[in-house]
């Protein structure tokens, strides 16, 4: 059975799922769908333009999101259904676009992390993984900051800890998958 997640459509606000999705489903969205592709690219102009409320704002009213820890009724910690076995690692605060995707690029490959997935995020400053394991991401983020991070002038984003943080997609023509 392939890991399953729930998606959710914008606002950020809405706190229950509009279904459930696989991490498949969560790269094609990624990297091929054309709305989704139009939006970042409007987020990632009011980043460049320094126009940082207004990206919030965006991003807040229009990116869909998921929850790589798994299946909720809710978003909500105490409303897990069925968990997928992945956490999110958000890397932050990076230099500019070509260093997110090159740092996307050098942690996907990183065997000791075994990331499912990898992709910019939305401002196009950052990047997200999903990896695999719950008892393993304190471990994971340390490890990033360490080796890659700081490299990047970076830095690891520690909400990932929570089990039912969102994760907002955004477009990534070149996103990384890998399935077991």
């Amino acid at each position: 059975m392939e890991q399953q997640m729930s998606y959710f459509l914008p606002p950020i606000t809405n706190t229950l799922p509009t279904g459930n999705c696989t991490l498949w489903e969560v790269y094609r969205w990624i990297t091929e769908d054309i709305p989704l592709e139009t939006v970042t690219n409007q987020l990632r102009a009011f980043i460049q333009e320094d126009r940082v409320a207004e990206y919030r704002q965006l991003k807040q009213k229009q990116l869909p999101f998921v929850t790589p820890y798994g299946v909720f009724s809710y978003r909500k910690s105490d409303a897990l259904i069925s968990a997928s076995g992945l956490m999110v690692i958000d890397i932050d605060h990076l230099a500019s676009l070509r260093d997110a995707e090159q740092l996307r690029d050098r942690l996907f490959a990183d065997p000791y992390l075994d990331t499912r997935l990898a992709f910019v995020s939305p401002s196009g400053l950052g990047v997200k993984l999903f990896i695999p394991g719950d008892d393993t991401v304190q471990w994971a983020m340390s490890y990033i900051q360490l080796l890659y991070a700081r490299t990047f002038k970076g830095e690891v984003d520690t909400c990932g800890k929570d089990i039912s943080r969102c994760c907002f997609l955004s477009h990534d023509s070149n996103a990384k998958i890998h399935t077991p």
